[in-house]
């Protein structure tokens, strides 16, 4: 155990460099430094406690043993656990104002996710929600918030959408929006500006990542190409039944 009287009367005297270097070693590698020690251990500078850790022995050759012996309590469940730190990751450990175990970590990461999921879902496709006047580029807002979400269950919340509703949503908007900025707001078959512009879907093979597969899977199209694809795809269809 460490001897926090020691400790204290050290602090006191703490400018003198030859009595700290002379009880170098008070906090030892081998004694388990238990968690209340190390909230104590919390209340003085960083730069004191290393003064006072022991120094590495080289002829030591297992380099794990020649680490401190560290309890850590979860903050979330409680649990307890030991480990071996080096002298930095000792110091930085001193530094931070609890710990938090790696199951928590990933229940807490899994909330967060089903949250920014469940946020996601709530305003970007929800078909009578609409867009607020902004300056930024709306996919790329729109893509902030994905990063934090599940972007395979908000592809198979899009997949049982009824399609109207899906082309009313803010969702595909965005991509709309960054489509036809991308192309030069123009058809990419004739080249016209000046009629209005189709959004196409060649495949709905990937319908659900079209954030992702925008540029592969849609085409924009003017009103006189749009009804052309249509028809020449209707024809495609007849010829493959006939077959």
């Amino acid at each position: 155990m460490i001897n926090f009287s020691k400790l204290e009367e050290l602090y006191q005297h703490r400018h003198d460099k030859e009595l700290l270097k002379k009880h170098s070693g008070l906090i030892r590698k081998e004694e388990l430094i238990t968690d209340e020690e190390i909230r104590k251990l919390r209340n003085y500078p960083k730069s004191f406690i290393a003064k006072l850790l022991e120094r590495i022995r080289r002829d030591i050759p297992d380099a794990y043993k020649r680490r401190f012996l560290v309890e850590k309590i979860c903050a979330k469940c409680d649990k307890r656990e030991v480990f071996r730190l080096s002298r930095e990751e000792f110091l930085h450990y001193l530094t931070r104002s609890q710990y938090v175990c790696h199951k928590c970590l990933q229940e807490e990461k899994l909330r967060q996710i089903e949250q920014a999921t469940k946020r996601f879902i709530e305003n970007y496709l929800d078909p009578n929600k609409v867009w607020k006047p902004i300056k930024r580029s709306k996919f790329y807002l729109m893509m902030e918030d994905m990063y934090e979400a599940d972007e395979h269950q908000i592809a198979n919340y899009i997949k049982e959408m009824d399609y109207s509703d899906f082309l009313q949503t803010p969702y595909w908007i965005a991509i709309k929006e960054r489509l036809l900025k991308t192309i030069g707001y123009k058809c990419q078959l004739c080249g016209d500006k000046k009629n209005p512009l189709h959004i196409h879907h060649n495949t709905y093979e990937h319908h659900g990542y079209e954030h992702i597969y925008y540029r592969e899977d849609l085409i924009v199209l003017c009103e006189r190409c749009h009804l052309l694809f249509h028809e020449l795809r209707i024809l495609k269809e007849k010829e493959d039944n006939y077959e």
